[in-house]
């Protein structure tokens, strides 16, 4: 019926532009074939590209019948439009003040060991090596334990980062990097957080949305992993954005068709719809993938490059009888440091060759006509699809591709079972035919598959053991690294987690009766149910794997998110959707809240969370913190006395908000003590940020920092404004200024407390003071390997060395298939050489000695100040042999 609506809704209008829509799409498609087979990179060739696919995309949505260049006359027609300025909207506000937290500071620090810059390594060795589907990591070999999206991001964000100063290439150095490998996780991160509160606004509302949407904008989990390049937030974005099309599509009127409208680029108005973005996005994902596959080259013979004996295998593996098929050959190696044509490679890289894929009969070429005809097939299947329903089914499975590249078959299980079980509890089995499963399968192999079926067919039996066997089965089943525990391991971290709203989130996911009002619509209680099942599942499912991080339990936090944004949403006065915000009670509210913080903190230590570099603390300031804490109080009774009060007497439900505001402050109270506190081990400070950092064993910095007198402040204040929630009269106020309490423990945690561990776990400033310092080898260079003086990384694996040095860097002593093997037989053959060394404090004497024992001479250019993990090591190498 939706489909047969559709037509006659456009019946009226002119034919497309054939010839056009055809020249638009063809051409664009040929030109970025050609750039993706042109070798190596050019600096704006990632602006082409994308410039290449969206013209594509206008194309085939001509073709299609519904192009975006050509106004009809009935855009907007049906619809009421909200009257309100852009920046007064609930969704603007949210991305607003998400765009706040996370874009200032995105690229200001360092990537922190060992994640950010083991991944950030693999992604510049895709530029590097020009190789988007087999992935490299530096003394290891092939990277296979983790899917590619987030390699293809942070590849893309500093491919996009090239025109504005972005090197990639080996022995390039600290530069700009940061930025443009961190700002595609913020982008994604904010646009997760829109669609969730989009998703919950046409349920519950516009307010309703934008709370939850700023509960989880704002719990520490969520905020941190926004800054960091790891697989987890690509993977949960991209299922926060898959489980919000669900909400869409099931809270959608069936009738409903998606309607056009326009939008106005400068002199260009385009036309647009839910069907334009839906495919849209299908074009934006797939084409890249079957273009780059399809011009992969092909071989008939091995090349003098090629590792002979594998290629000849190969070559006869893809005979059928006489005919020699042909079959892909791609590189291996480290480019840059990886030796070409009989060239020395540097210590820890092995030799650059040409090796043939694996898997016989199966050349990328061959994939990328096989996906070429689905994808066909799928555009003729969506070219008739109008429904809003059967768009945001279709936007369904297209985002658990996106989150299966982010972590594996978990991107489809989480919201698959959630939408089965979804179904199972409404009992509304008929609702099952319109979920177009058909075209979800089409789809999800379309987006999510291309990568795994390409690595496979080059590396074969190699990636199914290391990712399937080991990475997946065997760290559900068995156990891989990490810790093990019961259920209240991530109990216990949901608490760090989720702070200052951990209270909150007991109390929203068991009375429900308070979330969900008697009256409740049934969409509403369809996203809240959606919202219940969601963290159920995903705390079910990682509680369940017998390998656990604590940053494992993260897919479980948007699901908490819905029902205490809900739940926040009930405690706040009723009030129109209309009227404007109150912003000066806002600023009331927040001016309040950071008073009393820091009133708090002062009355115990300092705000800054430095000590005096002996594990002292500066003193505290009572009067001062007193002082503040009374202004504090004063600024949030204004913002009270101004608000107004509600006039209806409360229902039988909300009576109960003042008890379970008591209870959330006992949990929160919990929660702040462990964060607080100095004398546990960890320390407080440090829980945080095992949030998403590996080795919860790793040394903190206890002589230089301690940021308990602030955490303690956050602690009090959230406590107290829970505490308050028992009075009526006040309780709008106390929920408001509890929100602005999130936002600045945000603020200060992304801008402060990140940024002051930063050089404690990040390697960036000890090889920015290397490349400050190392000078031009003498001619005749002693080792033409290296033009510059080199750096070697004593007994060291924590991947910001390999990263930081575009892998120039010698590896040595560090367990890896490729790493060189002492340090004493280095320096035995460099004698005379100036170098530098980066190790760890633990090991820095036996370094110096080896040097000095060879008759070299050798001292450390940093101290535990600058770092407190490693050391960095300047030395002018001896003649003599050390001692090894």
């Amino acid at each position: 019926m939706a489909h047969r609506e559709a037509e006659q809704v456009s019946s009226h209008v002119s034919p497309p532009r054939r010839g056009r829509d055809l020249a638009l799409t063809i051409a664009p498609l040929l030109l970025l074939a050609g750039l993706m087979r042109w070798p190596g990179h050019f600096p704006a060739g990632a602006w082409v590209g994308l410039a290449l696919v969206l013209a594509a995309a206008f194309g085939i949505l001509g073709l299609l019948g519904d192009s975006p260049l050509d106004l009809r006359g009935d855009e907007g027609e049906g619809e009421a439009a909200d009257a309100r300025p852009w920046w007064r909207r609930e969704g603007a506000i949210v991305v607003l003040v998400a765009g706040a937290l996370y874009l200032p500071m995105a690229g200001a620090f360092g990537l922190w060991d060992p994640w950010e810059t083991h991944y950030s390594e693999v992604a510049r060795e895709i530029l590097s090596r020009d190789d988007w589907i087999t992935t490299w990591w530096a003394q290891e070999g092939w990277f296979m334990s983790k899917p590619v999206l987030i390699f293809w991001m942070s590849a893309l964000g500093m491919s996009f980062g090239v025109p504005f100063g972005v090197r990639y290439a080996a022995d390039a150095g600290p530069n700009v990097q940061e930025w443009f490998i961190r700002l595609p996780i913020c982008a994604l991160a904010i646009g997760a957080l829109w669609a969730l509160s989009r998703a919950v606004s046409r349920a519950w509302g516009p307010r309703a949305g934008m709370c939850v949407g700023l509960v989880l904008a704002t719990m520490p989990q969520w905020f941190f992993l926004a800054h960091q390049a790891m697989t987890d937030m690509p993977f949960v974005a991209s299922l926060t954005l898959a489980l919000s099309m669900f909400m869409l599509a099931v809270v959608s009127d069936p009738a409903a068709l998606a309607r056009p409208r326009s939008l106005r680029l400068g002199p260009v108005t385009l036309r647009y719809s839910l069907w334009h973005l839906t495919i849209g996005a299908v074009l934006l994902l797939v084409l890249p993938q079957v273009v780059y596959l399809l011009t992969r080259s092909l071989s008939l013979g091995c090349a003098a490059d090629a590792n002979v004996q594998q290629c000849t295998r190969m070559m006869q593996a893809n005979r059928l009888g006489p005919i020699q098929v042909p079959f892909e050959t791609f590189y291996s190696g480290s480019a840059g440091n990886s030796g070409v044509d009989g060239a020395p490679n540097v210590p820890g890289s092995p030799v650059w060759e040409r090796v043939a894929s694996a898997v016989p009969f199966l050349p990328s070429a061959l994939q990328g006509l096989v996906w070429s005809a689905l994808l066909v097939w799928a555009l003729r299947d969506l070219r008739h699809e109008r429904s809003v329903r059967g768009l945001y089914f279709a936007l369904f499975y297209v985002w658990c591709a996106v989150a299966t590249m982010g972590k594996g078959p978990a991107g489809l299980a989480i919201p698959g079972a959630v939408a089965l079980l979804h179904y199972v509890a409404s009992t509304r089995w008929r609702e099952l035919k319109e979920i177009r499963l058909g075209l979800g399968v089409l789809l999800f192999l379309l987006v999510g598959m291309p990568w795994y079926v390409a690595i496979t067919a080059r590396l074969g039996n190699e990636f199914i053991q290391r990712f399937i066997v080991h990475d997946i089965i065997n760290r559900t089943m068995v156990g891989v690294h990490g810790d093990t525990g019961t259920v209240r391991y991530f109990l216990w971290q949901l608490g760090y987690a989720m702070f200052p709203w951990s209270g909150l989130v007991p109390v929203a996911l068991m009375a429900g009766r308070v979330v969900v009002p008697d009256d409740a619509t049934q969409p509403q209680r369809d996203v809240a149910r959606i919202g219940l099942l969601w963290f159920s599942v995903a705390f079910a499912l990682f509680s369940a794997m017998i390998t656990k991080f604590h940053h494992y339990i993260f897919p479980a936090l948007p699901g908490a998110a819905v029902m205490v944004g809900l739940l926040v949403d009930r405690m706040l006065p009723k009030a129109s959707d209309d009227a404007p915000p109150r912003w000066d009670l806002w600023i009331s509210r927040a001016l309040g809240v950071l008073l009393l913080v820091l009133g708090v903190a002062r009355c115990v230590g300092t705000w800054s969370g430095r000590l005096d570099g002996r594990g002292n603390p500066f003193p505290a300031n009572v009067p001062l913190g007193v002082a503040l804490i009374v202004f504090g109080v004063a600024a949030l009774a204004l913002s009270w006395w101004r608000e107004a009060r509600p006039t209806e007497p409360p229902s039988r439900w909300e009576s109960m908000f003042g008890g379970l505001g008591v209870v959330a402050a006992c949990v929160t109270g919990l929660v702040g003590r462990d964060l607080a506190t100095r004398r546990s081990a960890p320390p407080g400070s440090e829980r945080l940020i095992h949030l998403f950092v590996y080795n919860y064993d790793r040394q903190w910095p206890q002589r230089f920092l301690d940021f308990s007198p602030m955490l303690l402040g956050f602690a009090v204040v959230a406590v107290a404004l829970l505490a308050l929630l028992g009075v009526a009269r006040i309780r709008g106020a106390m929920v408001g200024a509890l929100l602005c309490l999130a936002v600045l423990f945000s603020g200060w945690a992304l801008d402060v407390y990140m940024i002051a561990l930063t050089p404690h776990w990040s390697q960036r400033g000890l090889f920015e003071r290397y490349y400050a310092r190392r000078r031009p080898r003498p001619s005749p260079n002693p080792d033409p390997r290296f033009s510059f003086d080199p750096i070697i990384a004593h007994q060291m694996n924590w991947k910001g060395e390999n990263f930081y040095t575009g892998n120039r860097v010698v590896a040595e002593e560090c367990g890896l298939k490729y790493c060189i093997g002492s340090t004493s037989e280095w320096i035995r053959e460099h004698p005379n050489q100036r170098a530098f060394f980066i190790t760890e404090h633990s090991r820095v004497q036996g370094l110096l000695s080896q040097i000095r024992q060879g008759g070299g001479r050798a001292e450390t250019i940093s101290t535990e100040a600058d770092d407190n993990k490693f050391v960095l090591v300047e030395a002018t190498l001896g003649a003599g042999t050390p001692r090894p």
